[in-house]
């Protein structure tokens, strides 16, 4: 007996067939788990900033923002010290994780993918913390 994976498509997670022209970045929309939303309700974590979402890397939970709300323009901020830690899409989304936080650690990044690697290697070297 043989078993298929059904495949998924962008629509099986509300998002129109049609993107921006503007999109260059080859970021994946991840659906967050169960178990993800699970963990950043136990962590007690303010919410994330619209069209954002969680994943995980060596068990470390953070955010990236999805990437149809990517255009040429759009500035990220890494964050790998603050109430929240990932990327975020505009300093307006990413203040609120870093103000008034004693010991936060966060930059202007060029892009989400050169974010999203930082953000892998600061907690590959154990320097991402929740504060």
């Amino acid at each position: 007996m043989s078993s298929t994976t059904p495949s998924l498509s962008e629509s099986d997670f509300g998002q129109s067939r049609e993107t921006p022209s503007t999109i260059t970045l080859p970021v994946p929309i991840i659906p967050p788990s169960i178990t993800t939303i699970a963990l950043a309700a136990k962590l007690e974590l303010p919410p994330i900033p619209s069209h954002h979402y969680y994943i995980t890397y060596n068990d470390v939970l953070f955010i990236l923002p999805y990437n149809y709300n990517v255009g040429p323009s759009t500035d990220f901020y890494l964050i790998t010290r603050g109430k929240r830690i990932g990327v975020v899409a505009q300093w307006e989304k990413a203040s609120q994780f870093v103000d008034g936080v004693c010991g936060a650690v966060f930059r202007r990044v060029s892009s989400l993918i050169v974010g999203w690697q930082l953000m892998e290697g600061t907690i590959d070297a154990g320097q991402a913390a929740y504060l």
